[in-house]
Parts: C-alpha cells; structure tokens; sequence
C-alpha cells in the first residue's frame, strides 16, 4: 500500500542557484538513501511520485517549500500514544499502527502507512520514545534525510498531507535591490509610490505568446525600505496569474528605469491559501 506524504523544507545560500530539475534529481537520491521507499509510475520509463508546489526560480531562496512525495509501505513499526508533531495521536500517528513484532529491538520492516516507505532498517534508527512507548520520531526521520542533502537544502517537517497543492494562492516574498551606481534618493518612497498606484500594466511572456497584465490586484501588503539597503516585503498572487518575482520587477521599466535595480535577491517566507490563511 503505497501513501503521501509532505515535506517542508528550505533552498537558500548557494542551493538557491540549483535548478528546479537538479533539485527533483536531488531530493530523490536523498531520500533513496534515507532508506525511503519511493512509489513510480508505470510504463516503459518509470518516475517517482514526486510533486514541488510552486517551483523556484533560479537564484530564488526560500524557507516555506513544499513537497509531496509517494512513498510505498512494508511492515509496521510500533507506535505509542500521544500526539507526535503534525502526525496525530492516539495508538496511530499518520497511518502507523502497532505492530508487536517490533519491540523485540531487532530488525523489522521499518514502516507503513501515512508515512511509510523507509526501508527495513533496526529499530534504533528512527524509535524514540513517545508517553513512555518505542514509537516513530519524526526528528530522527527528518535528520537521517538531511544528512543525505547538501549544504543549503533542509527538511523542516513531515508530515500527511491535509490540503492540497492547489490551495496555494499567495506567497509573501521578501527582497534586496542593488544599485551598481547606489540607490536613487528617496528610493522606498518613490518605489511605494509606483506600487501603490491603482493599475500596473507589464507585458508578460507565456509559452505561446506576450500579453499585457495588470498587476496591481495581484499584489498587496508591499513595504519598502532604504534605511540600510533597498528592500522590498509584498504577497503575491500566484494562481492564475502568477505574479513571478521578474513581473515585480518589470513594473519598474520605461518612465521608472532609475528604480530598477541592477540586481535582486528574493526569498520566500510564507505561503497562504485563498483566504490569507498560512498553508500547510
């Protein structure tokens, strides 16, 4: 029986320069040698279940990703009482039951069920002690994970997931303008001043064609602020129409290029649903 499971985890120092594609392959070499137990895809070429939910841009850090990830099941693990993180509680954490073979401390099929797919492995490696029972760790987990990662990509949390991707609707970013020649004067006055107007009209590109958006219902809650650097916090709309950090950006073309920086650097801090709710 395989199940799906979700990790959260952060991409920023020099991973953010590691493209959506090389950290798929990433993340599914680590948890292969994690011991986890990916689910594929039939057919001539098979691939894992594997899903981002807002991919990166190159050069985009981030602290709030999301993954989810089938995984297949083989024996139970034992699993105490109690709540366990984001797993539940009760004598079942995310789809873990009892299994008595397991207190032995010898090996055993690892685990199943909400988030199963680790591979036969001793007990030590992920039991922990939960109200006084061997049970599942999720701490354990998610170390053995990131010890399999490089520098720069980190598990946060596991767990089953509730929502789906798909309720993605904003995501608040944070960022830092340079300026080769330094920031014009009065640079988080003026920028607030072009964001806060009521139309933002830039010419986005599609795979099929160029057409021009207004941005300006799909931003809200934008700060700025030249004390130390340049930086800008804002929500954006990212579904349907995804207002990607270079649409930001484009904002400040024609009549506005003394605003435009000659570099940013942007990371993601929080993502929310449709209601402004943080996601998980």
């Amino acid at each position: 029986m395989d199940s799906l499971v979700r990790l959260q985890f952060s991409k920023v120092g020099k991973a953010r320069f590691i493209s959506h594609l090389d950290l798929m392959s990433t993340m599914r070499r680590a948890l292969l040698r994690a011991g986890v137990s990916l689910k594929y895809s039939e057919g001539f070429n098979p691939h894992p279940y594997m899903s981002v939910a807002l991919p990166l841009p190159i050069g985009c850090a981030s602290v709030c990703e999301f993954m989810d990830v089938r995984v297949g099941g083989v024996d139970a693990l034992a699993v105490g009482g109690g709540e366990r993180g984001a797993f539940g509680g009760g004598g079942e954490v995310g789809g873990f039951v009892h299994d008595a073979s397991a207190d032995g401390g010898g090996e055993t099929g690892a685990f199943d069920g909400g988030v199963g797919g680790v591979v036969s492995g001793e007990i030590g490696d992920f039991g922990g002690e939960i109200d006084g029972e061997v049970g599942f760790s999720c701490d354990a987990f998610v170390e053995k994970i990131n010890a399999q990662l490089p520098e720069g990509i980190k598990i946060l949390d596991i767990y089953t997931p509730m929502r789906k991707l798909k309720e993605i609707s904003w995501v608040e970013i944070f960022g830092i303008l340079y300026y080769d020649k330094g920031a014009p004067a009065d640079a988080a006055a003026k920028l607030a001043a072009r964001y806060s107007e009521r139309s933002i009209i830039i010419s986005k590109k599609t795979k099929r064609s160029v057409s021009d958006l207004d941005i300006a219902p799909f931003i809200r809650d934008i700060e700025f602020d030249d004390a130390d650097e340049v930086t800008i916090k804002a929500k954006v709309f990212v579904h349907d129409p995804t207002v990607s950090t270079d649409n930001l950006l484009a904002a400040l073309s024609g009549g506005f290029a003394e605003l435009a920086p000659d570099y940013a650097s942007f990371t993601r801090l929080e993502v929310f649903d449709a209601g402004m709710r943080p996601f998980r």
